[in-house]
């Protein structure tokens, strides 16, 4: 009831243009916060989203004369993988790489070769090597926009009496950036992983707007994008979800409890989860009955990584609506447990292979 009042001041204001100079910006705040559904962050740990990336764990970086973005790329962020507050992966010092290459007399070709690979990685104690290409390009191209000018002010600072349509000049700058890791075993020989990396970053400006960023700037987005995926890819690593509550349901709860529903429900919309989670609690300790507090709880269990409990409210939430949005929801819940348990899994297999 509180929101719906709100939203009906507002509109009022809006419709009627009273004192509208002074008070839009504090409309603006006030949609966006009535329109914010209430959210809890989720954060948990997944496995790599490749199979067999676990295998990986000394890594020698093959390099030629036209590979060092590509190793530098690796290296800065592989390297600073930590799980467990320890290194998930090491590297083979790239000079005493260069000098085992130098003292076996290998060159580009031989390198081409997989047994000369796999030599190169019992000599230098790595499991895998890892070769990569690397691209990057900046294109830019001119191209014309419509826009409305206006010619003569209304008697309002917002208001225009007179416009007319102008072309403006405008350009695009398109930053292209590609890599491609191949990942080989030393001991088998076979590629572990090997993937194309492709992003691309764009930059519209037109004549009067601030200038372009720079090429470099440009290409570093690029580079980030491709990056976080590749780290993704390859190891371990944290996912945050934002999971909807609900606010209220159709349930007969205690005022007691409606208080503690909604106070969770502010503490959340506030961005205080921990304190969202205790009201929710409470509710619960009031009134056990309610689909939305059932829910709410079930997902402050997925928070606090209590799979088991979160599945049981999950449960419990089921057999309290036949309503298709609601259940929607609850559906959802539930996959996430089964996924994360699939996961937990997979990182058990790695903690067996002393990676965490």
């Amino acid at each position: 009831m509180k929101k719906g009042i709100q939203f009906a001041v507002i509109s009022s204001i809006l419709l009627s243009g009273c004192a509208l100079d002074s008070k839009i910006n504090g409309m603006i705040g006030g949609l966006n916060n009535l329109l914010t559904t209430a959210k809890l962050p989720v954060t948990y740990m997944r496995p790599a989203n490749q199979d067999n990336t676990d295998k990986i764990k000394r890594i020698a970086v093959i390099t030629d004369r036209s590979s060092s973005n590509a190793v530098n790329l690796i290296e800065s962020n592989l390297s600073a993988i930590r799980v467990n507050d320890k290194p998930y992966f090491t590297f083979v010092d790239q000079a005493a790489l260069d000098k085992v290459i130098a003292q076996q007399r290998f060159n580009e070709g031989d390198l081409t070769n997989s047994n000369n690979r796999t030599r190169l990685g019992k000599l230098t104690g790595a499991d895998t090597l890892v070769t990569a290409l690397y691209g990057s390009d900046v294109e830019t191209s001119t191209y014309y926009e419509e826009r409305s000018e206006c010619v003569e002010k209304g008697d309002k600072w917002y208001k225009c009496k007179r416009s007319r349509d102008v072309k403006v000049r405008c350009s695009e700058k398109l930053a292209k950036v590609i890599l491609e890791p191949k990942a080989i075993s030393v001991e088998s020989g076979e590629i572990i992983f090997t993937k194309r990396y492709s992003q691309q970053v764009s930059s519209k400006v037109c004549e009067g707007d601030d200038p372009h960023n720079s090429d470099s700037a440009l290409l570093g987005q690029a580079v980030s994008q491709i990056s976080e995926e590749l780290i993704q890819d390859v190891a371990p690593h944290s996912v945050t979800k934002l999971v909807e509550l609900m606010e209220s349901d159709d349930s007969d709860m205690s005022d007691d409890a409606e208080k503690m529903l909604d106070m969770g429900i502010e503490f959340a919309e506030k961005d205080m989860p921990d304190n969202a989670c205790k009201m929710f609690s409470r509710a619960q300790s009031i009134y056990s009955e309610s689909l939305a507090i059932n829910y709410n709880n079930a997902v402050c269990a997925e928070r606090a990584a209590d799979l088991e409990l979160a599945l049981a409210y999950y449960q419990k939430s089921h057999n309290l609506t036949m309503d298709v949005d609601e259940l929607k929801y609850i559906i959802e819940g539930e996959q996430r447990l089964l996924d994360r348990n699939k996961h937990n899994a997979k990182l058990a297999q790695n903690n067996n292979h002393n990676r965490l």
